[in-house]
């Protein structure tokens, strides 16, 4: 029961931080949409709207699950507000940083800060789950054995989608900070359509996903073919192949460690 929750709560993250977080909201949070009132004005109305639309995301979800299965849950909005405040807590110290980083004596690459941000939130999921539970760090792996034996199937339906969505979303917008911090100038920025590759990655992440949990192993060699024949008059550059060579193996790597995942799940 309290598992179910725990997995709905990382897929509302992965919803809320990456699927249905606006240009306008980021850049808010950063005080930058707001020139009439200080920065952390902004910066706390827009965390503020950010948290509340993770936490209404949850309670979507745990609606969605007491109506379309026997499962029966209990607390969920106490923990829905617990997963608003923490939320909250971790993204306004992420934005306060980022609005003064440039007065620090030293600055964190923007994705070592991506990667230190997603821990902090799963770790504050996981806390607020054996919080919640009271239970120990065994105790939680045995939650994660009894995905394997398939104990409860919605728990193995809602991993499932937890894996596609943190592979295809999340694993995107790691690559995008990745990429970016190998730098470039800016007249050899790409005239490609906006977010192209970004969509790309994910079609390309989702068909691998798709090879492996299908045993078709060969059409993952189909997929990289096609991208290298797409881009084939740009591998004179040498920046290209080297964000190419980096971008392809990481989403190689994630999608099939992601399609395992999934093959063992169903």
């Amino acid at each position: 029961m309290y598992f179910t929750l725990f997995l709905m709560s990382l897929i509302s993250h992965i919803l809320g931080d990456f699927v249905f977080q606006s240009d306008k909201i980021v850049k808010g949070r950063e005080g930058a949409n707001n020139v009439k009132y200080k920065w952390y004005t902004s910066s706390t109305r827009y965390n503020l709207i950010h948290a509340f639309i993770h936490g209404i995301i949850f309670i979507l979800l745990t609606w969605i699950v007491i109506y379309t299965s026997t499962i029966t849950l209990y607390n969920y909005f106490f923990y829905a507000i617990a997963i608003l405040f923490i939320h909250f807590i971790i993204d306004y110290g992420k934005s306060c940083y980022k609005i003064v980083m440039e007065k620090l004596p030293f600055k964190i690459e923007n994705v070592v800060l991506f990667i230190l941000d997603q821990f902090l939130h799963f770790l504050s999921l996981y806390i607020i789950f054996i919080v919640f539970n009271n239970i120990s760090f065994k105790d939680f792996l045995q939650y994660i054995h009894s995905l394997y034996s398939q104990a409860i199937p919605y728990n193995n339906f809602l991993s499932i989608v937890f894996i596609i969505l943190f592979c295809s979303y999340g694993v995107g917008y790691f690559s995008k900070f990745l990429l970016k911090s190998i730098g470039r100038n800016s007249s050899q920025q790409d005239e490609g359509a906006k977010n192209g590759g970004f969509i790309i990655g994910i079609c390309e992440r989702l068909f691998i996903m798709i090879s492996v949990v299908c045993s078709q192993y060969g059409l993952i060699a189909v997929i990289l073919t096609l991208k290298s024949i797409a881009r084939f008059k740009k591998f004179s550059e040498d920046y290209f192949v080297e964000c190419f060579i980096v971008g392809t193996l990481v989403s190689l790597v994630t999608a099939f460690i992601g399609g395992i995942l999934i093959y063992n799940l169903i």
